[in-house]
Formats: C-alpha cells, sequence, structure tokens
C-alpha cells in the first residue's frame, strides 16, 4: 500500500472534501487513481471531483482561496520550495516519421 496515498494531510476541518481532494492531487502530485485508493472509491468518482474545483477557480476568489491553502499545506508538512520534475517535452514530428 502507498503510504503517500493513505496519508491525510492537515486542513481546516471547514474545508470541503472535494477541495482537499483537489489540493491533494495539485499540491502533493498525487495521482487520481491514489486518491481513489485511499479513498476507496473509483477513480471516474475522484476525477469529477477534481474537476469540478478545477472548473470553479476562474472565480478569482476561489482561486486566490485555494492557492492560500495550497501554499499553507506545503509550508505546514515541510514540503515547500521542493520542486516537482519539469514537465516531458516531446517532439511529436519526430517521432511520427
Amino acid at each position: 500500500m502507498n503510504f503517500v496515498a493513505d496519508h491525510q494531510p492537515d486542513f481546516p476541518t471547514w474545508l470541503p472534501e472535494n477541495a482537499r481532494l483537489y489540493l491533494r492531487h495539485i499540491e502533493e502530485g498525487l495521482s487520481i487513481r491514489a486518491l481513489a485508493r485511499s479513498e476507496g472509491c473509483h477513480a471516474s468518482t475522484i476525477l469529477r471531483k477534481v474537476r469540478a474545483y478545477e472548473n470553479r477557480r476562474d472565480d478569482p476568489l476561489v482561486d486566490e482561496a485555494l492557492n492560500h491553502l495550497g501554499q499553507l499545506h506545503l509550508r505546514q508538512s515541510g514540503t515547500a520550495g521542493t520542486k516537482r520534475p519539469p514537465p516531458l517535452n516531446i517532439n511529436w514530428k519526430r517521432l511520427a516519421r
């Protein structure tokens, strides 16, 4: 079993569960499947919940609140300042040959 997926970070108790899932996916970098395993549900359920909060980020107030909560969580968990791996740069034209 994956310890990272089973670890429940400390978020405020008033934060909705869907927002917690979204922040765990975005800030901790947990996969949708890892979150689904830790929640005991199907990956598509987690994906719908995460996408719902992605769509809410269009509202500047929601966006600012999620940014603040994410940064606060990273500072509390001791992972602030750690770098995520860079995105893959794939030359699709070269691969298509």
